[in-house]
């Protein structure tokens, strides 16, 4: 007979687990520890950058950064070129405007300039302060308004500035007489009227004359100031009378139309362009710029009949007026009841009846002076090849002249 096996006897104590299961536990914590450290180095070689992927990804980065950078600097660029295209726009309407000012302008002086030479002649010669023209209009109250034009060619850019003065000459109760400035005035220490101008200027104003008082000539001073010595003194100039024209009566010296010419009122004007084939009556002031081919008459009844050539103006024919001013080209006859003034750049070719002649040094004349009243003539200069002779015939011609004008 077998024997029977022993049973085994496990002696434990109370509250010992049994030895299986804790062997269990030990497999199970082990791998459980075992994961975790593979899940750590699984981590950190994914972490890591390592071979070809971690290269693109570290140069994904540096180029991600280097494309940030230039957007920066492009978007700063953008901002300044929008900022200088901003100034530039400013500064580009500032310049217009500043050339349009300065096109106003220059067309402003165009125009002066162009006035000017027509007021003074573009050819005429060069000279500083003068006085092209003077004139008196009577006002209500015994008051006359003056209207002086000063005007210089000399120097066209330079501003001339000042004091103007004048006083009046003329005759009262028979006798030569000059009234000063301060008679004028009627008052004492009067200060001269100022100007500053660049080509020419208008000064106006009013002075009182003397009763019984007729004005003559105007003597004019120009001069830096009060009590200051005067830088010049104009010579004397005809005081031409102006009288304001009032509905239904006729001026009495001239008209109220625009000024023209130093001393003369233009009722008409014969432009540059024109060129009249036949005979011309005019009253009041007539002004030829242009060529006239035929005869200047003064229509009979005619008061103050003026005519005026201007320098580059030409009449071929015989004139007749009270007055006549040449300063440009004449083929005839002069017959003046008043007043013949021939300027230095009158040229005729004629003989000249006059009551009074004014003739300037330049001027050309080829006929002879001779006087209404008395008809003396006053020859051209003869070719005589005695020269002893000729100045005696010229010399009693003079006077022959003088004291029929006298």
């Amino acid at each position: 007979m077998s024997k029977p096996t022993p049973s085994r006897i496990q002696i434990r104590r109370p509250g010992a687990p049994p030895v299986q299961d804790r062997k269990r536990l030990l497999v199970l914590g082990g791998a459980w520890l075992l994961s975790l450290v593979l899940a750590a180095l699984l981590g950190a070689w994914l972490g890591s950058p390592g071979g070809d992927v971690g290269t693109q990804l570290k140069a994904a980065e540096t180029r991600n950064e280097r494309l940030q950078q230039q957007l920066i600097e492009l978007q700063q660029h953008q901002a300044t070129l929008q900022a200088s295209d901003r100034i530039s726009r400013a500064a580009n309407t500032e310049v217009q405007a500043s050339l349009g000012e300065r096109d106003e302008e220059i067309a402003g002086l165009r125009a002066d300039v162009a006035f000017y030479e027509r007021l003074v002649g573009a050819t005429s010669q060069r000279k500083g302060l003068n006085t092209h023209s003077v004139e008196f209009a009577p006002e209500t109250g015994g008051t006359w308004q003056y209207a002086v034009v000063l005007t210089q060619n000399l120097n066209r850019g330079a501003i001339s500035q000042g004091q103007m003065r004048f006083t009046v000459e003329g005759v009262k109760d028979g006798k030569l007489t000059s009234v000063s400035w301060d008679e004028l005035h009627q008052r004492t220490k009067v200060p001269g009227q100022d100007y500053s101008f660049r080509y020419f200027q208008q000064l106006t104003g009013s002075v009182m004359l003397p009763q019984g008082f007729t004005p003559q000539r105007v003597r004019v001073t120009l001069g830096s100031g009060a009590g200051a010595p005067p830088r010049y003194s104009i010579g004397s100039r005809p005081a031409h009378r102006r009288h304001r024209q009032k509905k239904g009566n006729k001026p009495m010296f001239g008209s109220n139309k625009s000024n023209r010419d130093g001393h003369l009122v233009v009722d008409a004007l014969i432009g540059a362009q024109v060129v009249i084939r036949g005979d011309v009556e005019f009253s009041g002031g007539l002004y030829v710029e242009g060529t006239i081919l035929g005869k200047v008459i003064a229509q009979d009844g005619a008061s103050n009949a003026t005519l005026t050539v201007a320098e580059h103006g030409a009449i071929e024919g015989e004139i007749r007026a009270q007055v006549v001013v040449i300063s440009g080209r004449l083929d005839g006859d002069v017959h003046a009841t008043e007043r013949v003034e021939l300027t230095p750049s009158a040229r005729v070719t004629g003989n000249i009846h006059y009551q009074v002649v004014e003739m300037h040094a330049g001027a050309q004349l080829t006929g002879r002076l001779i006087h209404t009243s008395a008809q003396m003539a006053l020859p051209p200069p003869s070719g005589d090849a005695d020269e002893g002779k000729g100045k005696d015939k010229d010399t009693a011609a003079r006077k022959k002249l003088a004291e029929a004008m006298a």
